[in-house]
């Protein structure tokens, strides 16, 4: 059952890659709910300056702050209120469903580097105390 689910979520996340990505992008459904949300590295010449996006959400009565830069592949995750007893892993796959990162989160910061990573199609998610979230993270 995992694999038919990471099947399609690989395949659905294939299927919506767009040419002129933004920093952070929203897909809604027909109701307007929020059903998707990514953060997109874009790649930038050197006469372009640095931007550093920032989006919040929060999950598991958790607030979650996550901060990318899209010149150099950083990407801060941060959880404000975790405790020892919480229970929090972090996962990033690639497009094709392979974990490249996995950690169990205790501390308060957690700081990833992307940059030795190739350009492509990467899925951060959180799970805190049972509640799951992800975000598709586009590296071009």
């Amino acid at each position: 059952m995992k694999f038919k689910t990471r099947t399609a979520t690989c395949l659905t996340i294939l299927s919506a890659m767009a040419c002129n990505a933004q920093n952070i992008r929203f897909l809604y459904d027909s109701a307007g709910n929020r059903i998707k949300r990514e953060i997109v590295f874009e790649r930038q010449s050197k006469t372009q300056k640095s931007s550093i996006n920032t989006h919040s959400v929060s999950l598991s009565n958790k607030d979650i702050k996550i901060t990318s830069s899209p010149t150099d592949g950083m990407l801060k995750v941060d959880i404000s209120g975790i405790g020892k007893d919480d229970k929090c892993i972090i996962y990033i796959h690639n497009a094709l469903g392979i974990e490249i990162y996995s950690s169990t989160y205790i501390s308060s910061t957690l700081e990833l580097d992307l940059s030795s990573q190739p350009r492509g199609i990467y899925i951060l998610s959180i799970m805190i105390n049972g509640d799951f979230s992800s975000w598709k993270i586009s590296k071009i």
